[in-house]
């Protein structure tokens, strides 16, 4: 307890955090913390006294997720911090359950934590698989909808769609979004807690009942496939696969659009911003610097290597300017873009001059929100999409002595125009995929909205 509250007291960018009595906080909860009888009971507390703060990347990951490293990671490594470059938003809905899930409310006193959820348990298992069946699962007017489906993945194969509802996983009903409250953070669990159903073991099988129309069920056996990426690794968390998609609208989208065919509009997605992808997504952007049109896909991306931000905004800026400002308590780190004037073979090359459109989602999160606010900003790219994450402190991550591990944010970002990104996100200019029917039938809700104002700036130019 004293670790966790000293560690705030000397670390949090908020010298009055946020106008909590941080004093007062700690001789209200101290004393149940002495008399806590299991390490649960203990993390309900310093939970409770975390969630005071009401902002983002303060948390407990919990132990069982740092024994499950502990064959990977040397005694040696076991009380490691993430570099400040990170934000340490993690890729997986267990360690987002772990990071904020147990939270205790605003009225409530934490309670013994209750027996584990299936969901729970999937998505812990999860946490370490390599598996899924290719969806992207969100909330659209609080119904779980199918938002994605990645090429050749097991659902594609078995013919799932965009815009259908999901009723059932193994005879568990799927519930509508039940979140009423204001916070950012919370309604970021809960829509990865409803993705957290795409990822689990290898080879693993479950009977999905999806709602394609009104009063019409379609059921399906699903069995997961290795995901596609890169395996990498940061501090205390899991392994997680990285990696980057690159796709040219066809002409076939393009007239179904009513667009012209002739029009070369590339997308380029990656999962979370990690030096093991840079490269592949350097190449992608260079690869199509003669493109009419990019549509960068942040969506589900939860951040990661910050500095990357600065580097892949070079891809489409040709001036230094800066994306946002990081302070801590004791320094002030600008975040500058990096134009990219060359390839890594030498050759010659200035930043994509085109239209930039940038789509997000409530699973956008921290470099992606520092990333997609400041070309905003700075009025390089169109937003579409819904509202991200607005959670975007720099975060650090150390062991305590309970084996559990500290979540806790030492810095803030502040935009080019001095707005902030935590607890608002970043609102998108033309909100997109806000209703079930923009995705039906089958239809990328956001790629299509952004799609249409990139070819309207060429109005002029072609018919």
């Amino acid at each position: 307890f004293d670790e966790t509250w000293n560690t705030v007291e000397q670390s949090d960018v908020e010298r009055d955090h946020g106008g909590v009595d941080w004093v007062a906080v700690k001789e209200e909860l101290r004393p149940k913390a002495m008399n806590a009888t299991s390490r649960e009971e203990l993390r309900a507390i310093l939970q409770d006294m975390l969630s005071r703060l009401k902002r983002s990347h303060f948390g407990i990951i919990p132990a069982e997720s740092a024994a499950a490293l502990a064959k990977e990671d040397s005694p040696k490594h076991a009380d490691t911090s993430t570099s400040s470059d990170f934000d340490s938003n993690l890729p997986s809905a267990a360690s987002a359950l772990e990071k904020f899930g147990n939270v205790a409310s605003e009225k409530e006193a934490p309670q013994e934590k209750p027996a584990a959820t299936k969901t729970e348990i999937k998505s812990k298992r999860a946490a370490e698989a390599e598996a899924s069946f290719g969806l992207t699962l969100r909330f659209i007017q609080e119904i779980p909808t199918v938002t994605g489906v990645r090429p050749n993945s097991p659902a594609d194969k078995a013919g799932v769609q965009m815009g259908w509802v999901v009723k059932s996983v193994d005879g568990v009903d799927i519930a509508a979004s039940q979140q009423d409250s204001n916070s950012e953070t919370a309604k970021y669990v809960e829509e990865l807690i409803l993705q957290s159903a795409d990822a689990g073991e290898i080879d693993s099988q479950e009977t999905w009942i999806f709602q394609t129309k009104p009063g019409e069920l379609h059921t399906t056996e699903l069995t997961r496939a290795r995901s596609e990426g890169i395996s990498t690794k940061l501090g205390l968390l899991p392994p997680f696969q990285v990696r980057c998609d690159e796709r040219v609208l066809s002409k076939k989208e393009l007239l179904a659009l009513g667009l012209p065919d002739d029009f070369n509009i590339v997308v380029i997605g990656f999962n979370i911003w990690m030096p093991a992808i840079a490269q592949k997504v350097d190449e992608a952007f260079q690869r199509n610097l003669n493109a009419d049109g990019v549509i960068i896909d942040l969506r589900g991306n939860p951040g990661g290597a910050g500095g990357m931000a600065m580097g892949v905004a070079g891809h489409v800026m040709d001036e230094p300017k800066r994306l946002g400002t990081m302070r801590t308590r004791d320094t002030t780190l600008e975040f500058k873009v990096n134009p990219r004037r060359s390839t890594p073979q030498g050759e010659r090359v200035e930043p994509f001059a085109g239209p930039v459109a940038i789509v997000v989602d409530p699973l956008s999160a921290s470099t992606s929100e520092i990333f997609a606010g400041g070309l905003q900003k700075l009025g390089r790219a169109r937003v579409f999409g819904r509202t991200s994450a607005g959670a975007a402190l720099p975060a650090q991550m150390k062991s305590l002595a309970s084996g559990d591990a500290l979540l806790f944010a030492f810095a803030n970002f502040t935009l080019p125009d001095g707005s902030t990104i935590e607890g608002v996100g970043v609102l998108p200019d033309q909100p997109t995929g806000t209703h079930r029917e923009d995705w039906m039938p089958n239809q990328d809700a956001d790629v299509n909205s952004a799609a249409q104002w990139i070819a309207a700036q060429y109005k002029s130019d072609k018919p």
